[in-house]
């Protein structure tokens, strides 16, 4: 019989999904979840996201893990904090907070 064969390069994905993500994801969802994580940590929502990027995108059985890097401008603090959100997106493109690191 057929023998399984890996036809897909994993870490090719994961490079193409990082530098494309923009293309298929919701930027404005996405930043909306940003924000909402920000605000939860934080415990205010007079926090402001500055940018987000995308750097990590693993593929998983049931859909991808993802780490989401911002920067925001927190209400009680003067400098830019960065921040890095651990997050799945599911197959029907939902997204769900894991940890932050």
């Amino acid at each position: 019989m057929f023998r399984e064969l890996k036809v897909l390069d994993r870490d090719k994905l994961e490079k193409l999904l990082i530098a494309r993500w923009s293309d298929f994801l919701d930027t404005r969802q996405l930043l909306t979840f940003v924000k909402q994580c920000c605000d939860h940590l934080t415990e205010s929502d007079d926090n402001t996201v500055q940018n987000i990027k995308i750097s990590r995108f693993e593929p998983q059985t049931s859909g991808f893990l993802v780490w989401i890097e911002s920067t925001m401008n927190l209400a009680n603090s003067p400098n830019p904090v960065n921040l890095t959100i651990e997050a799945f997106i599911d197959l029907d493109g939902e997204i769900t907070y894991r940890e932050s690191i």
